[in-house]
């Protein structure tokens, strides 16, 4: 029943384009792939923190 993953950075090129563009998840473009599927990656990202450390600068002199 599964599909093709998508790499991390073809997820994120689609979370990245339905916010500039500010559209509907029904709506992503065919070549992002399922929008549910990104969607649900774009959430369990923020539930375990993922988002957090990615735009954490973390001070190296510490």
């Amino acid at each position: 029943m599964g599909g093709r993953r998508w790499d991390h950075r073809e997820v994120i090129d689609a979370i990245a384009w339905k916010f500039q563009t500010r559209s509907q998840w029904i709506h992503l473009p065919k070549q992002y792939g399922k929008w549910r599927g990104v969607y649900n990656r774009l959430r369990m990202w923020a539930i375990d923190g993922t988002w957090e450390r990615v735009f954490t600068v973390e001070d190296p002199s510490i």
